[in-house]
């Protein structure tokens, strides 16, 4: 009994450390300051007024529903069909995830922004980077990042990605 108990508890802390959602994002948010240099740490404290990246990090998941960002919607993902590179591959017009990182990093090192732009150019690409770490936000198309893929979970019908990104 006690060796079955201890595997399910293994099971379950290990299930736990690979899903994503909030707590995935927060997770690659305390490593990242982990490898921060002080000189880094200061810059970003000073534009996220205190505020840890681990904390950001999940900032534009919780904004999804605000219109005037509506045009990030597509940002969280990519889609590369088998057989291409992203570079050879149809982009979507409205932008996905690698094209935003480029764009915002673009952005930051012009310095045209400052104040709240900036911090919120910093809070998005705290984000995009957790998602594209995200093994379902990176995907070869047919399966809709999991979405089209359906699984039972705990006896409810779901999806990969929905199991993955908040269920587990």
């Amino acid at each position: 009994m006690k060796m079955t108990l201890r595997i399910l508890l293994m099971l379950f802390v290990s299930l736990q450390a690979f899903g994503w959602g909030q707590t995935g994002h927060r997770a690659m948010g305390l490593l990242a300051e982990r490898h921060l240099s002080k000189k880094a740490k200061k810059e970003l404290n000073r534009i996220l007024k205190g505020e840890s990246i681990a904390m950001t990090s999940t900032w534009m998941d919780e904004i999804r529903s605000d219109t005037s960002f509506r045009y990030a919607n597509d940002w969280h993902w990519v889609t590369v069909p088998d057989g291409q590179t992203y570079e050879q591959s149809e982009k979507n017009p409205k932008g996905d995830v690698i094209a935003a990182i480029e764009q915002i990093i673009a952005e930051l090192k012009s310095g045209k922004f400052s104040g709240k732009e900036e911090m919120i150019r910093v809070k998005m690409l705290v984000h995009l980077v957790g998602d594209i770490h995200q093994p379902l936000h990176v995907g070869i198309g047919p399966d809709r990042g999991g979405n089209n893929v359906k699984v039972m979970w705990f006896r409810a019908d779901s999806n990969l990605h929905r199991v993955w990104d908040s269920d587990m």
